[in-house]
């Protein structure tokens, strides 16, 4: 399982769509699936980073605390960039934004089966201007 989830970690840092897709199957149950997202699963996930990367430039995320025990893993990471692009229809600011981000996943033995995200959007707003 660690594996998977450096093998994760690896794509989500390097922007990697399609390892991503591959990563994370189709039927995974994302509880809180991403803003404006057309799929499913990996699809999904993959989009979310497409439109992140589009919106920020020099993503880098900074994991903070991760625990494992037994399927469930959790990371707490720290998402750092420039809002160099529109994002979630927002006109690039310039900015340097840093905000946290909490990702729990339930892996069995196929793969992540459920999936949960949280974001500090408040703070990514402030950072932004736009409160």
């Amino acid at each position: 399982m660690s594996e998977l989830l450096a093998s994760l970690r690896a794509a989500l840092d390097g922007g990697d769509l399609e390892a991503i897709s591959e990563l994370v199957p189709e039927d995974v149950v994302d509880y809180l699936p991403p803003i404006g997202s057309s799929s499913e699963g990996g699809g999904g996930i993959a989009e979310l980073v497409e439109k992140v990367r589009a919106g920020f430039s020099n993503v880098r995320l900074e994991p903070i605390v991760q625990v494992s025990e037994g399927q469930v893993h959790a990371a707490v990471l720290r998402l750092h960039g420039t809002h160099s692009g529109q994002f979630l229809g927002v006109e690039p600011t310039h900015y340097h934004v840093s905000f946290l981000i909490g990702i729990f996943t339930r892996i069995n033995d196929e793969g992540p089966a459920e999936h949960w995200r949280f974001v500090d959007t408040m703070t990514l707003r402030r950072q932004l201007g736009l409160v």
